[in-house]
């Protein structure tokens, strides 16, 4: 309650102890209320033979009252001092506009010789009419203000988070990625070292390094959406999901991946494109119950028909186990991430996050005749210039080993084994 409204700078600010401002203010608006009721009370009897002035009469008294009644509850509320008498303030000009009003109204008739009847009624209604009018306006433009000043105050807080969010993130990279390049150069130098037993515990302390390498680097991704840290423009979808396809089926050997992507297709997103792709490839094969899992993925180009849809859609299906249909709304929600899977939760997070801001859409549908298929909707783009730079590296360092897929290609995987620990190492 007491920080419902406000503190805004008024007239006189450090001239009045706070006690003042509240009493004059209260006694300001009360005092007009209760007198402007009492003048019509005292008028009423000479308007009684009138109905219609006698009905005047009444509504000018019921609005007094309540104008001496807010000042009441105004000292009743825990509002600051200074709203007080700003809103005191605001009656003041309310009462003083329509009350000059009326005097240039009577001065008018008067120099034209003709007179006003019941004047001093006339402009006791008024004067309540300019409270009345002047408190409303007080209570909004407090209210106003108070509502800016926690709209900044909620910026403020919002950017301070993220430069948290962004500090944390650099400080987890740095110091987790150090400590597992260490365990890596360790391990690789007591390889030649250790037996048979040994190089069995070598192998999974390997392994749980990579992911661990792994999961910070899709931190890294996710934080970037978050943050907003990039600027869309348009970029070469056909190039880097081409490239994807190729790294992906380097890494997973006993994959089989179909992709048919046209030429020059674009989009308008930025470098966190390519691990949305990532993402979805690698569910595609990882979560694959098949000795040889098999992935299809086509691109149409709708932004080239004659008609108004501008999104490009993607489409990855596998021959997996499926996901049941009544998971499908909830996958991409982030309360609902598996804890059992989190590698798993946290690539869809990525997926969701990073196709959201594109103002792209992602569903999921059951796949013929098994399997799953994702469909990506992004926004087109038909501009000449555009970007085809990963924000992986390692693609960089395999795009000269590898010949990319054409337009309709079959392509399984042929890379060695540590080719996938690679690319998740080089990324960061």
């Amino acid at each position: 309650m007491a920080e419902r409204w406000a503190d805004t700078p008024v007239f006189g600010q450090g001239l009045l102890s706070p006690t003042a401002k509240r009493f004059i203010g209260v006694c300001s608006i009360c005092g007009c209320g209760f007198i402007l009721a009492l003048v019509a009370l005292i008028n009423r009897p000479s308007l009684a033979s009138s109905p219609e002035l006698a009905i005047t009469s009444s509504l000018s008294i019921l609005l007094a009252l309540v104008l001496g009644l807010v000042g009441l509850w105004l000292w009743r509320q825990s509002i600051s001092p200074q709203n007080v008498l700003r809103i005191a303030g605001w009656m003041v000009i309310g009462m003083a506009s329509l009350g000059t009003l009326f005097l240039w109204t009577l001065t008018h008739q008067l120099a034209h010789g003709e007179t006003m009847a019941q004047a001093h009624f006339v402009l006791a209604n008024t004067l309540v009419a300019g409270g009345v009018l002047g408190i409303a306006i007080g209570l909004y433009d407090v209210r106003g203000k108070r509502y800016q000043r926690e709209l900044e105050q909620e910026r403020a807080k919002l950017a301070d988070e993220r430069a948290k969010l962004a500090f944390l993130n650099r400080m987890l990279r740095h110091y987790v990625l150090n400590g597992v390049n260490i365990i890596t150069g360790h391990l690789t130098l007591l390889t030649g070292s250790v037996g048979p037993a040994g190089r069995e515990h070598v192998d999974v302390i390997r392994d749980q390094s990579e992911d661990v390498a792994d999961i910070v680097r899709k931190f890294r991704y996710l934080t970037q959406a978050l943050l907003d840290e990039t600027e869309l423009q348009p970029r070469d979808l056909s190039a880097d999901l081409s490239r994807r396809v190729t790294i992906t089926a380097q890494s997973y050997e006993h994959a089989q991946i179909q992709a048919d992507i046209p030429d020059g297709v674009t989009v308008l997103a930025d470098e966190l494109l390519d691990q949305v792709f990532e993402n979805l490839l690698t569910n595609a094969i990882v979560h694959n119950d098949r000795d040889q899992p098999q992935v299809e993925v086509s691109v149409t180009d709708n932004t080239t028909d004659d008609t108004d849809d501008e999104f490009v859609l993607v489409e990855i299906a596998d021959n997996g186990p499926g996901i049941p249909a009544e998971q499908y709304d909830s996958l991409l929600e982030w309360e609902s991430k598996r804890e059992e899977d989190e590698s798993a939760g946290i690539g869809l997070a990525i997926v969701d996050t990073v196709v959201e801001r594109y103002n792209g859409t992602v569903t999921f549908a059951e796949n013929e005749p098994r399997g799953t298929l994702v469909s990506l909707e992004l926004p087109g783009t038909a501009e000449a210039v555009v970007t085809t730079d990963t924000a992986d590296p390692a693609a960089h360092t395999l795009e000269t080993d590898v010949s990319q897929p054409t337009s309709e290609t079959t392509t399984p995987g042929t890379a060695s084994p540590t080719s996938e620990s690679n690319t998740a190492e080089v990324s960061d």
